[in-house]
């Protein structure tokens, strides 16, 4: 699970982000923290928590003798998981789930590069 560390982040907000002089720095330090990683957290907890819950765990308990991640996947019945609709709605919306995934913490990471630039750049 996404948990950054908000400790600096934090203090910036008890002790006013005012500290903090340049404008651009603050707003997207404040949109990081504020905004994008809210976004992402919630994202992840509606996949994690319903989506897996709900929908992969209940499959991988009626069609797979064996589930053990990063091991191996057997089904019960090969070809009629394959031939299940239903079972292919839920790996379809698993695949695209993971695909934002990857969109969301490509653009996150570039966004805290970024950041990280600009802060270097003020520093110096």
């Amino acid at each position: 699970m996404f948990s950054p560390n908000e400790t600096t982040f934090n203090y910036l907000k008890k002790s006013g982000m005012f500290v903090i002089s340049n404008d651009s720095i603050r707003t997207s330090i404040s949109n990081l923290y504020g905004v994008q990683y809210g976004i992402y957290k919630s994202f992840e907890s509606i996949y994690f928590t319903e989506h897996y819950t709900n929908y992969i765990k209940p499959m991988f308990m009626e069609e797979f003798d064996t589930f053990k991640f990063y091991s191996s996947f057997k089904p019960r019945n090969y070809q009629e998981f394959i031939k299940s609709k239903a079972y292919k709605r839920v790996m379809r919306y698993t695949i695209d789930a993971i695909q934002t995934f990857i969109f969301m913490q490509s653009g996150l990471k570039e966004d805290v590069e970024k950041l990280m630039s600009e802060i270097n750049k003020e520093l110096d």
